[in-house]
């Protein structure tokens, strides 16, 4: 599967961008996710960590409490950004990560099958709590949330140079 960007400079291919872009995502899984909550006082940012897995069709997904800070927000406001980034990198050495910008929304009953594959495969480890789907309700209170990934914001200085930011919209 390729993504198909929308690069405005036109300087790197789309094959060097989705390199980089799966280069990037395949080696953490760990990413930070950014919510914004409307409250009396104004907006209000949150952020947390979570482990995600992502589809060939390039469907992020998220197993997480519907009970959390970041899922609450989500039920008024679907926008969400993630870091994605490896954090034993080197002050001084070529860096790399990418900022995704979308919407997240509670996954719909007609994926959680296929959320519930990709993440055991990168995660088996979740099979000694769970061995079927319905059981992540059951007996972890979880959902997973699925996010459509729109924008992606690249750095990558192995790949691109220093501090070169490639800024993409995605089409899948």
């Amino acid at each position: 599967m390729k993504i198909k960007s929308i690069n405005p400079t036109g300087r790197y291919s789309n094959d060097e961008i989705s390199k980089s872009i799966f280069g990037i995502i395949e080696k953490t899984k760990l990413c930070s996710v950014a919510t914004i909550s409307s409250t009396d006082e104004g907006l209000q940012s949150h952020i947390s960590t979570a482990f995600y897995c992502y589809t060939n069709r390039f469907d992020f997904y998220i197993l997480t409490s519907p009970n959390t800070i970041h899922a609450k927000n989500l039920e008024k406001n679907s926008t969400v950004a993630l870091a994605i980034f490896d954090s034993h990198q080197v002050w001084d050495s070529p860096k790399e990560g990418l900022q995704m910008f979308g919407k997240m929304r509670l996954a719909p009953a007609t994926s959680v099958p296929e959320a519930f594959a990709t993440y055991i495969k990168e995660y088996p480890g979740l099979l000694r709590y769970l061995t079927h789907p319905s059981e992540i309700v059951d007996k972890l209170e979880n959902r997973f949330f699925k996010i459509e990934i729109e924008k992606i914001r690249i750095f990558d200085e192995p790949s691109f140079g220093s501090e070169v930011w490639i800024d993409v919209d995605i089409e899948i």
